[in-house]
């Protein structure tokens, strides 16, 4: 079983205690933006960049040019809603038909990323951490490695490939958050810089979670039996679907 497997290799006897997320709820519309100075809110019309300088410069801030919608791609739509997402709670185990959490990790350049960049879209979250085997293997073949190749032929490998092929079709968004980095460290913008240089694919949004320790997010693998790597399912209204790994990525391709 590849669970089985997973367990084996990343599983931790006990789960440190995890820090509480003190950050206030935002929504899609403030993604990727300084939120110590609130660049980009929607009095300024959500600048794409997250540095509020309004230059002008096609990064969607609204109001000197850009287009508005906050991503920066110049074509103005708006972005979907998601208002009013709880903070992670992390002393509750989030259930399937519960609304996902607004979390804020940190961008490989170092600044506030909320794993709601994804919401109305139906997305893969993927708890890893980066000293974990299986979570590196699984990385690779979202990077474009064969499948087959590391876990054999069969239904997992079958579903991984068609998980990448979704994600670079937009048919399905893959956030990926890497909660601790090698040798337990905290996670760092170079090591996601390292991360992105060792396993690039540019559809993937990869979240550090900055904590020390364990951040709230880490509740979710008690669906997983307290292994990493951990997979949750969100449908577009960013409520969880499933969690898992074989369960997720079964579910993912069937719909």
């Amino acid at each position: 079983m590849i669970r089985a497997a997973f367990r084996a290799i990343a599983s931790r006897g006990t789960i440190v205690a995890m820090a509480t997320l003190t950050v206030a709820a935002v929504g899609c519309s403030d993604r990727s933006l300084d939120l110590d100075d609130e660049a980009g809110s929607g009095e300024q019309g959500g600048d794409g960049d997250g540095d509020g300088d309004g230059d002008g410069d096609g990064d969607g801030d609204g109001e000197q040019g850009g287009d508005g919608d906050g991503d920066g791609d110049g074509d103005g739509e708006p972005l979907p809603e998601c208002p009013n997402l709880p903070v992670a709670d992390p002393s509750v185990t989030p259930q399937v038909d519960d609304k996902a959490v607004s979390y804020v990790g940190i961008d490989p350049d170092g600044n506030p990323l909320d794993i709601a960049v994804v919401c109305g879209k139906r997305a893969m979250l993927a708890l890893s951490w980066g000293w974990c085997p299986p979570c590196q293997t699984i990385a690779a073949v979202m990077a474009g490695e064969d499948a087959d190749e590391h876990f054999g032929p069969g239904q997992f490998a079958m579903d991984l490939e068609t998980v990448r092929l979704l994600v670079a079709a937009d048919a399905l968004e893959y956030v990926e958050v890497l909660l601790e980095a090698d040798n337990d460290t905290v996670v760092t913008p170079a090591y996601l810089q390292f991360w992105i240089e060792s396993y690039p694919n540019d559809d993937i949004v990869l979240v550090g979670d900055p904590y020390e320790g364990s951040g709230p997010l880490l509740n979710i693998i008690s669906h997983c039996d307290h292994a990493i790597p951990c997979f949750a399912l969100i449908d577009e209204d960013y409520f969880f679907r499933q969690f898992g790994i074989e369960e997720v990525f079964a579910l993912a391709v069937e719909q």
